[in-house]
């Protein structure tokens, strides 16, 4: 009796340690016997399945759990187990009873008894579903990262080498950029300096020493593997997070930006200059002023703000009423003729004489129509008075042949005093 009381007590503190340790992993566990039936699970398991504490897993099999294809496929790989006694480890997979929800490193062990022979089988599940999504989420951003046309880098302070920093990611642009692989740049961030032209390299070396993040700066630097060693313009922005120690740099190729902005300021120095004006709106039905030029205050005696802030104001207070109606069928109906000349009126209420010239095409990526107007105020009067010449000189003429008042008038448009009339 007392061997068995103490074989009894035994028992108890292993069934104790048994449980203790089953609750105590929070990862899915469940024993078999050598007949592919369930013995015992922990919390973890009941938590997945909705099993009250009260549930008697003992004897139980797959089909008492999991759906019809998850069973079968959990049995089957036990039963190899069981049989051969080879061991799974690690494996990643869906946890049977999730939905296919969660997913999991599973591991299976056969368990042996004293005489090395299988007895049953221990099963772990190591959710794993968060590192998945992550994993996931991650290969998405650094794909989308890698289709961006500027570059992106991140670095870590070197603990040993002040001043020197690990490269831990830098996306694929880095190629487009420089000419040089993300694999020489992860191997050796100095490489910048085949980049960079050597002012501007020294002048990056003094910028990180004493800046104050965020940086935004920038530098010309050689392509490298271009046609000779083709020159461009790249800004760099450098964003550094102290606690953690990490750098975040984007760099982009402002080239043709610098380019262009210098080509618009040059444009804008003559158009400033130039008694001609540019006005560029979006096609109908928008109408919406995109752009005029300064020179449109000398002609109109309006700035440009005034006709930005109201697009009809060209229309409802500088054509002139006579021509107003006609332009804005031509405006309307997008029948704009490539030449037009027309009437304006000033702020100082002067009429002119102005002659269009239209361009349709596209401005910011929007279907656009440029306007070019001149002043031909003084051309149009010119002309007049050579045509008010040539009709006197006619009259004249007529006169001296003896035509009488009446038909010189009606050929001519010009009443001319006859020697009767005296």
């Amino acid at each position: 009796m007392s061997m068995i009381q103490e074989q009894h007590k035994k028992l108890q503190r292993s069934t104790v340690i048994s449980k203790a340790l089953l609750s105590s992993i929070e990862s899915v566990l469940y024993i078999k016997d050598i007949n592919n039936e369930y013995i015992t699970v922990n919390n973890a398991f009941r938590k997945l399945l909705l099993l009250t504490p009260q549930y008697d897993v003992s004897g139980k099999k797959d089909s008492d759990f999991f759906s019809g294809k998850e069973a079968k496929q959990n049995f089957e790989q036990d039963q190899n187990i069981l049989q051969t006694g080879k061991a799974i480890k690690n494996i990643e997979g869906y946890i049977p009873g999730s939905r296919k929800k969660k997913m999991g490193l599973i591991s299976k062990v056969p368990i042996f008894d004293s005489e090395n022979k299988i007895v049953g089988i221990i099963a772990n599940f190591i959710d794993i579903t968060e590192r998945v999504e992550a994993s996931k989420n991650r290969k998405l951003l650094e794909k989308a990262i890698n289709n961006i046309e500027d570059c992106i880098w991140i670095a870590k302070d070197n603990e040993i080498n002040i001043g020197k920093v690990d490269i831990l990611f830098v996306n694929d642009s880095i190629k487009r950029l420089t000419g040089f692989s993300k694999e020489d740049f992860k191997r050796n961030p100095e490489i910048w300096k085949n980049f960079l032209q050597t002012k501007y390299y020294n002048k990056r070396i003094q910028d990180r020493k004493t800046a104050k993040y965020p940086t935004i700066n920038e530098y010309k630097a050689n392509k490298i593997n271009a046609p000779e060693h083709m020159e461009i313009t790249i800004r760099e922005k450098i964003y550094y997070d102290e606690t953690e120690k990490i750098f975040l740099g984007i760099v982009e190729d402002i080239t043709k930006y610098r380019k262009n902005r210098e080509v618009r300021i040059l444009l804008e120095k003559v158009l400033g200059k130039s008694r001609d004006i540019v006005w560029i709106r979006e096609s109908p039905p928008s109408n919406k002023l995109l752009y005029v030029s300064k020179s449109v205050y000398e002609m109109y005696g309006y700035p440009p703000e005034t006709y930005y802030s109201d697009s009809e104001f060209w229309y409802n207070n500088s054509a002139h009423p006579e021509d107003r109606k006609e332009l804005i069928k031509f405006r309307d109906n997008r029948s704009w003729p490539n030449r037009k000349i027309h009437r304006i009126i000033t702020r100082s209420k002067e009429i002119r004489w102005i002659e269009t010239s239209i361009l349709k095409s596209r401005f910011l990526d929007k279907q656009c129509i440029a306007y070019i107007e001149r002043d031909v105020t003084e051309r149009i009067k010119e002309e007049a008075k050579i045509v008010d010449n040539t009709k006197m000189n006619i009259a004249l003429s007529l006169k001296d042949k003896g035509v009488s008042a009446k038909i010189i008038k009606e050929a001519t448009g010009i009443t001319l005093p006859m020697e009767s009339d005296v």
